[in-house]
């Protein structure tokens, strides 16, 4: 299962984000710890929002994941650095798990950097390169990431791009002779990762775990041919981006996203979808996973609310998927330690007697002369040209070190040990990282048996399934605004307000929508869905358009002004919100441009009980579509009754709560002209 981003998904997401250059930042949010959202405008098209998981996943998304009220002190920062400036660049740092976004402003070009290995980072670095604010400060050896500090990138590392065939035979040789292994070498010497590492071998017919040194010229030429293949399916675009997914029985799970298609999962037990591209396949991927969360939100609450063992077990699978992330990264790490000891003692031996010389020599002066004369006589004789002397490249006194090039090493050498001594000394820490190796084999053997333990249990490993209650209510997005189901199945939105106005188109309206409007200002903006309330695509019909004109007047303050109002339809590409020279627009208000559809729309509406898959609810629209969704139902028309008495009285009909019925209600007065359906009995009041 996809654990992290490879360098070389890094490559394809910069790539196909350079399309999104030129777009303007609005806004940035923080979903959760590990995430980011940032609000892009680009010219032309409608928002997108970039969603970025910190070390697994980076897409654009036109379904964004809820987020807190009160935005992080991060989001905050980005906020007040970034908003409104402009995206110019989206790079990678050289060939590492690091995309940088350039965005510029009046007072210069600042940088969003996110750093996709181990855990995940997002720094924000100002025009002079210093670090505005991390996402979390962290420290290593060579750098640290800190508010106040000049950004330095992670220590270069390999860029297989850059190799030639040269280079790579060389380096076979050179790893062959120190005992590597052929994937390990590709994975670690040349920065290719576990993953397309093997992709090459198996490219190549290399078996996996096959030394380097068992292999013939043909084989190592082979290996390179295979290398070079990969390289250019990126180089050349021909990459094949594509989901993966793990098949059991008529199951499906989505196990993995890449930018170019891997021989390695046209195995049995895999499943491959190709796709127009990397952000698109991720996009997929992650709404798999999150259970198609995605595109409807939701999130943790639907599934806790569905099933509340569910984020114990999302909890405890996603703490396992970290250490064993965490485990392979430490294997990883004592991998290139292990190997870094057995290069130096090679090295120690390969230059014995300079070793030996250079040890003897300081070891006799020391008996006459100070450490800073022995420095001082050092510096004299590289001066003159002295060999030894040259090859010495530092001393610390304190510590018996001194430090020697060799072949364009750099290595220590403890003057207290003899050659010998310092070489075995390198093996030594080489062996113990063996040891440690074998010891993080077993910690993850173990993690993957308890992760093996917790798929097979599922949910069940957390207790029995709580019954289910008839009453538990699901939330659909178009809840927070008025709404209707049409006769043809069409989900109908409209705005409350003026900011709820200005959201529902903003976040809603699509090229398959309609935009309808009544013909006066105050009215609310509708929108007329292409899809049902599923989110599955629908043709929107005639009957749809007249029933969605009829909401849009009905539900406005014509209510009990007027016996009837015109309103109109017009398709998405006529609403605009850039007003012509001398135009003002309000909030909640847009403007209309070319031919309007319109219709004579009567005072009339209803309100009736419907369910949406098998949940009871409160609808109120035209009489035909209420009609063909609810069995029970009243007719109104605008009249003297108070509107929150009569709500009271239908709630007590409808066995639901006041505030239903209530949002479901024109504004205003109310008089019943017709009761329909069994058990309605006091539902039509006075008249």
């Amino acid at each position: 299962m996809k654990q992290e981003l490879s360098s070389f998904d890094v490559y394809a997401i910069v790539r196909e984000s350079g399309r999104y250059a030129g777009a303007y930042i609005d806004k940035f949010y923080q979903p959760a710890q590990d995430e980011l959202l940032i609000r892009l405008r680009l010219p032309g098209e409608a928002r997108c929002d970039l969603h970025i998981k910190l070390g697994k996943f980076f897409f654009f998304t036109k379904n964004p994941p809820t987020n807190p009220e009160r935005p992080s002190t991060f989001a905050m920062t980005c906020r007040k650095y970034l908003s409104g400036g402009r995206v110019e660049s989206v790079t990678q740092h050289d060939f590492d798990r690091v995309a940088e976004i350039g965005i510029s402003r009046k007072d210069g070009t600042y940088r969003l950097i996110i750093e996709m290995f181990g855990d995940g980072n997002a720094i924000v670095v100002g025009p002079q390169g210093k670090i505005l604010q991390p996402l979390r400060s962290e420290s290593w050896a060579h750098r640290q990431v800190r508010a106040g500090r000049e950004y330095v990138p992670p220590p270069e590392r390999t860029n297989p791009f850059a190799l030639n065939r040269g280079d790579f035979l060389a380096r076979v040789a050179d790893a062959a002779a120190q005992g590597r292994d052929a994937v390990r070498f590709l994975a670690l010497d040349l920065n290719l990762g576990g993953q397309y590492a093997e992709e090459v071998a198996l490219r190549a017919a290399v078996e996996r775990g096959a030394q380097l040194s068992s292999l013939d010229p043909v084989v190592r030429e082979r290996m390179f041919d295979a290398l070079s293949s990969l390289l250019s399916e990126f180089r050349e675009g021909k990459n094949r981006p594509c989901v993966v997914y793990r098949i059991a029985g008529e199951e499906r799970d989505g196990f993995d996203a890449l930018p170019c298609r891997l021989a390695l999962y046209d195995a049995p037990g895999f499943l491959v979808e190709e796709n127009e591209s990397f952000l698109l396949a991720q996009a997929s991927l992650f709404a798999s996973l999150a259970g198609g969360c995605e595109k409807g939100g939701g999130g943790d609450a639907a599934q806790e609310a569905a099933d509340p063992r569910q984020k114990r077990f999302d909890d405890a699978k996603g703490k396992l998927e970290r250490q064993l992330a965490q485990q392979d990264r430490a294997v990883e790490k004592f991998l290139a330690a292990q190997v870094e000891g057995m290069r130096l003692g090679e090295l120690i031996y390969a230059h014995y007697s300079e070793c030996e010389n250079i040890l003897a020599t300081i070891n006799s002066a020391r008996e006459t002369r100070s450490w800073d004369e022995i420095k001082s006589t050092i510096k004299s004789g590289a001066s003159a040209g002295n060999p030894l002397a040259r090859m010495i490249s530092g001393i610390r006194e304190h510590d018996g070190i001194v430090a020697v090039a060799l072949d364009g090493r750099t290595i220590e050498l403890d003057v207290r040990r003899s050659v010998n001594e310092n070489a075995e000394a390198a093996y030594s820490r080489a062996k113990k990282m063996r040891d440690k190796i074998e010891g993080a084999k077993r910690a993850k053997e173990a993690s993957m048996q308890r992760m093996r333990e917790l798929l097979k249990g599922g949910l069940d490993a957390f207790g029995k399934a709580a019954e289910k209650k008839e009453n538990v209510q699901k939330h659909y997005w178009f809840e927070a605004y008025r709404w209707f189901i049409s006769s043809g199945g069409n989900v109908v939105v409209a705005g409350r307000d003026a900011a709820t106005n200005d959201r529902v188109v903003k976040k809603y309206l699509t090229e398959r929508d309609r935009y309808i409007h009544a013909d006066f200002n105050g009215a609310p903006s509708c929108i007329a869905k292409g899809e049902d309330h599923t989110g599955r695509p629908l043709g929107i019909s005639d009957a749809t358009l007249d029933e969605a004109r009829d909401f849009g007047a009905a539900f406005s303050r014509a209510w009990g002004q007027f016996g009837s109002a015109q309103a109109y339809w017009v398709m998405p590409e006529q609403v605009s919100k850039t007003p012509g020279s001398g135009e003002f627009i309000s909030r909640g208000s847009f403007i209309i441009r070319g031919e309007r559809n319109y219709r004579r729309c009567p005072m009339e509406a209803a309100i009736g009980i419907t369910e949406l898959d098998g949940r009871k609810k409160v609808m109120g629209g035209p009489l035909s579509a209420v009609a063909s969704m609810c069995g029970r139902y009243v007719v109104i028309t605008p009249g003297k009754e108070d509107k929150n008495e009569f709500a009271n009285r239908l709630a007590r009909v409808f066995g639901v709560t006041v505030t239903e019925v209530q949002q479901a209600l024109p504004p205003g007065g109310v008089r019943v002209t017709g009761v329909h359906g069994a058990g309605m009995e006091g539902a039509g009041g006075s008249a």
